[in-house]
């Protein structure tokens, strides 16, 4: 086609996402939703999908489901279906996430916060607007 430049292939040496190898892994665990998440079920444990809905205000049914997939696809979040009626399915933090976690995890002092928030900032806030504890 007339007027079409061809671009060389893209290598280690001119793709800035292919010469970083921790790119996914940033991506992941720099995602909006990811420390939400991961915080919830480490300190909170097992939980089903809708105490995660419950204690992260402000995420959508949609992008929970999004991000619980992805979490389970990179193996950060083990998700376990019981075959039951009504069915079951609980989320926890898999032995990988909780690498993501500091050695030894914080008590917090007083009762753990209810809600999570997500600041926009890459940063958790808990209902009143206090940093959350990770």
């Amino acid at each position: 086609m007339a007027g079409e430049t061809s671009r060389p292939a893209a290598d280690a040496t001119t793709d800035p996402e292919l010469a970083c190898p921790i790119s996914p892994v940033v991506d992941i665990v720099f995602s909006r939703w990811t420390s939400p998440i991961l915080w919830s079920l480490h300190a909170f444990g097992r939980q089903r999908f809708v105490e995660l809905e419950r204690r992260i205000e402000k995420i959508t049914p949609k992008v929970l489901t999004q991000r619980l997939r992805q979490l389970e696809r990179d193996g950060l979040v083990v998700r376990t279906y019981h075959p039951e009626v009504p069915p079951r399915v609980e989320y926890e933090i898999s032995e990988l996430g909780r690498t993501l976690s500091p050695s030894s995890p914080r008590s917090p002092s007083g009762p753990p916060p209810t809600s999570i928030t997500s600041n926009g900032h890459g940063g958790t806030t808990t209902r009143r607007g206090r940093p959350a504890a990770e």
